[in-house]
């Protein structure tokens, strides 16, 4: 995760990822609502109460289990699926779907990577499009 950013010209917030040790940039669409919370746990900023990606965090890690990565790769018509890996001790990798945002709201809070499939990448250097705008 590198920064937050907004759009001023559509009006949109977005989570940038950064490839590690390289230059290549992905923006992925996110609520102003999950923008905030991104930047907020960026910043290292904590919070009086929990909040929903916390109290996941917190029920995960009392079930014995960690986020272990968020995984984005291409889905039906075009689209995005994204899953979060959880490491369940002896049951091994769970593999759970989310939503683009969830994913990335959770990997930002739980400190872990988010790794876009190869043809995912393929697909976006080809078109430009930020990961969750519609196909063209």
């Amino acid at each position: 995760m590198a920064e937050v950013a907004f759009d001023e010209r559509r009006h949109e917030t977005f989570a940038v990822l950064r490839e590690r040790g390289g230059a290549t940039e992905y923006a992925v669409r996110v609520s102003g609502h999950t923008a905030a919370l991104i930047q907020a746990t960026l910043q290292g900023r904590q919070f009086p109460r929990p909040l929903t990606y916390d109290l996941l965090l917190s029920v995960t890690g009392a079930l014995g289990a960690r986020f272990a990565r968020a995984v984005l790769e291409t889905g039906p018509q075009d689209g995005v699926e994204a899953f979060l890996d959880v490491q369940a001790g002896a049951a091994g990798i769970l593999e759970v779907p989310c939503s683009v945002e969830d994913a990335v709201g959770v990997a930002a809070c739980a400190r872990v990577q988010v790794v876009l499939s190869d043809n995912l990448t393929g697909r976006l250097g080809e078109t430009g499009r930020p990961l969750g705008d519609p196909p063209a």
